[in-house]
């Protein structure tokens, strides 16, 4: 299989499945870009980098192929042998991904998937934060929370 059309076939996962369940889509679409995005100008390494330094692809269902195509984003997209180190339906999962056709990629859309996924963490957050709340703390636990309650709510007003 060409680079190419495994390039577009994780596209085509990432807006297909951005109809669906809100973390799934921007992993998929995350997905696709770390697997298939042309190895010029270090795209995938720079995405790969991003996801992992705030862990936003922890959680999701495409989580073990965030894994594995983050420590193989330095090389080159091979479907097959990709797929041999996961469990069978997350291999169906990475071949939707690599055979569906999507629009070309780039960094704005990477950025779109990395921006939806970065609001859901906070969100989870802020949910913590509400349970939290309602065990009605200690005062001084109850300032923390409420501060940091503040601030995710700012940075999501934000985005």
């Amino acid at each position: 299989m060409g680079s190419d059309s495994a390039i577009q076939g994780s596209q085509a996962l990432f807006f297909r499945q951005s109809t669906h369940r809100l973390p799934f889509v921007s992993g998929s679409g995350l997905t696709y870009h770390i697997a298939l995005a042309p190895e010029a100008d270090g795209f995938r390494e720079k995405l790969a980098h991003e996801i992992v330094s705030s862990g936003l692809h922890r959680g999701l269902e495409t989580e073990k192929i965030f894994d594995l195509l983050i420590t193989k984003a330095g090389e080159r997209s091979d479907p097959a042998t990709f797929a041999e180190a996961l469990d069978e339906r997350d291999r169906r999962v990475l071949f939707e991904i690599f055979f569906e056709s999507f629009s070309e990629h780039s960094w704005e859309e990477a950025e779109s998937c990395l921006g939806v996924l970065r609001s859901r963490r906070v969100e989870q957050e802020l949910a913590e934060l509400q349970k939290k709340l309602e065990s009605k703390p200690p005062t001084e636990e109850l300032r923390r929370i409420i501060t940091r309650r503040l601030e995710l709510q700012k940075l999501l007003a934000g985005q």
